[in-house]
């Protein structure tokens, strides 16, 4: 009789179970990928908010810039093209350390600058400045004569300022100082 030795088959490492038992991640996968999504999701957040911040910021620089240098252009055109520096209300004709200014155009109507409820204003009903920034104190008009007093120089100066909103209670402000020297016209 002839004896055939039998096939024994050891079970590899790698098949021990079946293909269903093996799928799925372990633990140390798992939590390294949670590890890296929360460290990718912080930085994506962080960035987000430096944006929306900096836009804020740029927004409120942009309006205090808007609004102080329209204001200027307005007094610089109308003093520019006036006839003469009257009497303000305070008595004032042309003289430095001004807070209000009276001018008078070609046509005989008197112009008047001075701050009403926070804001420059005009007597012609016009404000200047609107409620959106703070007026830092008043404007500052200092009028100086030519020496043989044939034209007057006005330099008009003022600060604008607004707060900056932020996530937290520390609030920041941009303030910016608007300032400009005008001739009158000599007619």
């Amino acid at each position: 009789m002839i004896f055939f030795p039998a096939v024994i088959t050891w079970p590899s490492s790698t098949s021990s179970a079946t293909d269903a038992d093996q799928a799925g991640f372990t633990l140390i996968e798992l939590l390294t990928v949670i590890t890296l999504t929360v460290i990718l999701a912080l930085t994506a957040s962080g960035m987000f908010i430096a944006s929306l911040r900096s836009n804020s910021q740029s927004g409120v620089t942009q309006r205090v810039k808007s609004e102080g240098s329209y204001a200027l252009g307005q007094m610089e055109l109308l003093v520019r093209n006036s006839a003469d520096v009257v009497a303000n209300t305070a008595g004032q004709t042309c003289q430095t350390g001004m807070t209000e200014l009276t001018i008078r155009s070609l046509d005989g109507q008197d112009t008047r600058f001075f701050v009403e409820d926070g804001k420059i204003a005009s007597n012609s009903g016009v404000f200047l400045t609107s409620e959106a920034v703070e007026l830092v104190g008043t404007p500052q008009f200092d009028c100086t004569p030519n020496a043989d007093g044939s034209r007057k120089h006005i330099n008009i100066n003022f600060t604008l300022r607004k707060d900056i909103p932020t996530l937290n209670a520390n609030t920041e402000t941009v303030q910016e100082n608007f300032t400009t020297g005008v001739n009158l016209r000599s007619f």
